[in-house]
């Protein structure tokens, strides 16, 4: 498996927005996901399976019909995430859907390896670009920055904590000379 280095798969974002003429918050992964030719379906996963694995299932790309299924019962902003989560696997690790390695995104889950990791980062910078970011941040509060970014709690974070170390921003000023 190929490990991105952070730059290309920010790259590979940035790609993407370029391709759907995005120049606002906040961005439909769908519409991103339909433009490199890869249809999303939401579903009922089935709730009375053994252990309720399906109720944790967030969604998975299948590369065989090139499709993105999501739970059709998890909340907007989630189901935004994990549909951009999982294009990042099929932009960046497409063969990786076929492999026995391959794992199905669940709700909460922490990325494990490295095309998981990847995809996730891919989702935060397509989803919070940081020169959008860079610009609301640290003007507005995290409940602002929610409202404007669609993306769960915890990765907002993450990518205001990527924000902060590649730009040394303090959180209370501008940025500082590297």
């Amino acid at each position: 498996n190929i490990s991105y280095l952070p730059t290309a798969i920010r790259t590979k974002a940035k790609q993407t927005l370029t391709l759907i003429g995005h120049n606002k918050q906040p961005l439909d992964a769908q519409l991103a996901a339909q433009a490199h030719g890869i249809k999303v379906f939401f579903a009922d996963f089935d709730d009375d399976a053994p252990n309720h694995v399906h109720s944790t299932l967030a969604g998975y790309y299948d590369s065989a019909d090139n499709v993105i299924v999501i739970n059709r019962a998890i909340d907007g902003r989630e189901q935004n995430h994990a549909i951009a989560v999982e294009l990042g696997k099929a932009l960046l690790h497409p063969e990786w859907s076929h492999s026995p390695d391959y794992r199905i995104s669940t709700r909460n889950s922490t990325p494990e390896t490295q095309p998981e990791k990847d995809a996730f980062a891919f989702a935060g910078a397509l989803l919070a670009p940081q020169e959008d970011l860079r610009h609301f941040h640290p003007k507005l509060s995290f409940e602002r920055l929610l409202e404007i970014f669609p993306l769960p709690a915890a990765a907002l974070e993450k990518e205001i904590q990527l924000l902060l170390d590649i730009f040394r921003i303090d959180k209370d000023g501008p940025p500082q000379p590297a």
